[in-house]
């Protein structure tokens, strides 16, 4: 097919092929190294953001492992000292508790009350079984004043990390002990359940012996309306989450999913990687993570310690791949838009050109050389000179056919007048004219 084709279509189709291929090759080079370099920035731009965030709550945790430290020593170091004034260590725990940014509530309570001899204790701090304890509540964490006390109750000592606590404190004592609870559900004084996490810390007596505890308490939703402030999306549909080193999710936009573990909902190849991470204390960033909510996504994991590597926590930071390549794709569609449009130029110009140059004129020249030939065999045709638009190889090809032509008329001219002169000489001979010559 292509052989029967004319000389101008088959050098426009030929040219549109090597354009076509050449603009295809280049959108796909230029795509491909687009394409890592903006992989490899938003993978960078995850991984910074996760690690601020994770820095966020380190600090926040560690304010307060910092200050339940302080404030435990300084108990601890007055019962060394034989002291235990109530009103002293009340406005002690009152005035620590208040400085914490994030800490809740506070508690301390003694298992041995014989330090407190005959103190008139008001009944706030007497539990329903007449144990002494006391709560107090910060109604704005973030201002001081606000903190109030509340009834203490005897459920504050059977939280999981009290028991762990206790148990770990008789069988390897230690005054520097700091345990970091599991996020749970509480409901202090029945003032509305929420999610939370204790830190704890033992009260010990001169002799090292474990007599009590300090607490303090965390209301997540206070981490949670930070880490899950929409103005932190890099990109839409971005989604955060607290989680501890066991899986376990803390904070989570998704509040259905909130103390569950991510791989029991989520039991994927990629979540298991993330989960090995999480456990290792690692920091790593993962492609084709498919979300909880099915999205398939980019994801960061940055982990933090909390004071004296007391527990590990992480910060996983998901962005869906359609968002993020969103601009990759507009660009490509632009270098699309553009080949095309290039293409189109480039086509029409070929085509004139070859139109204007070859197609229009290779036409001329074969009807010019038919024509001659045509003439040659003796047929009554008028012969005209090719017209020459240009000195180019077609130009001379046209100069050469109407030199040919001019000479090929005249001696076809000569030889006409002398068959003339030769019928009329042989005429005259027959005639008797026995001198007459062709002078021709």
């Amino acid at each position: 097919m292509f052989k029967s084709l004319s000389i101008g279509a088959k050098l426009i189709l030929s040219v549109s092929v090597v354009v076509i291929i050449g603009i295809t090759i280049l959108i796909a080079i230029v795509s491909s190294r687009v394409s890592t370099n903006m992989s490899n920035q938003i993978k960078q731009t995850l991984m910074e953001s996760s690690k601020r965030y994770a820095n966020k709550m380190q600090g926040a945790i560690n304010e307060s492992v910092a200050l339940i430290v302080g404030l435990t020593n300084s108990v601890n170091d007055e019962i060394k000292n034989g002291e235990f004034n109530l009103p002293e260590i009340e406005t002690l725990v009152k005035a620590t508790f208040d400085s914490s940014t994030y800490a809740t509530y506070a508690f301390l309570y003694l298992e041995d009350e014989s330090m407190l001899k005959a103190t008139n204790i008001i009944s706030q701090y007497k539990s329903e079984l007449g144990n002494f304890g006391m709560i107090f509540s910060d109604s704005d964490t973030t201002r001081p004043g606000g903190v109030e006390a509340m009834q203490f109750n005897e459920s504050l000592k059977n939280f999981p990390v009290m028991q762990q606590l206790r148990n770990q404190m008789k069988t390897t004592p230690d005054r520097n002990t700091i345990l970091i609870g599991h996020p749970n559900k509480f409901n202090i004084g029945q003032q509305g359940e929420f999610i939370g996490i204790n830190i704890a810390t033992p009260i010990v007596d001169r002799n090292g012996r474990y007599i009590g505890a300090i607490a303090f308490m965390f209301d997540l939703a206070n981490f949670a309306s930070y880490l899950l402030n929409d103005k932190l999306d890099l990109y839409q549909g971005d989604t955060r989450a607290l989680i501890t080193q066991d899986g376990i999710i803390a904070v989570h936009k998704n509040s259905s999913i909130v103390l569950k573990n991510l791989q029991d909902i989520n039991n994927t190849t990629q979540t298991k990687a993330i989960l090995d991470t999480i456990r290792a204390g690692s920091s790593a960033i993962f492609e084709n993570y498919v979300t909880t909510a099915g999205v398939e996504s980019f994801a960061a994991v940055a982990s933090f310690d909390t004071f004296r590597n007391t527990n590990s926590w992480s910060i996983l930071v998901t962005s869906s791949e359609s968002s993020v390549l969103e601009s990759l794709y507009n660009l490509q569609l632009l270098l699309i838009l553009i080949g095309i449009i290039f293409l189109v130029i480039v086509l029409a110009v070929v085509y004139y050109c070859i139109q204007l140059i070859v197609a229009k004129r290779l036409p001329i020249l074969a009807n010019a050389l038919e024509i001659f030939f045509r003439f040659l065999n003796h047929e009554k045709i008028e012969l005209k000179p090719v017209k020459i638009n240009a000195n180019d190889e077609i130009g001379k090809m046209g100069s050469i056919i109407n030199k040919n032509i001019i000479s090929t008329q005249k001696g076809l001219e000569q030889d006409t007048k002398a068959v003339e002169q030769s019928v009329a000489t042989a005429k005259e001979i027959e005639a008797g004219n026995l001198t007459a010559r062709i002078t021709e």
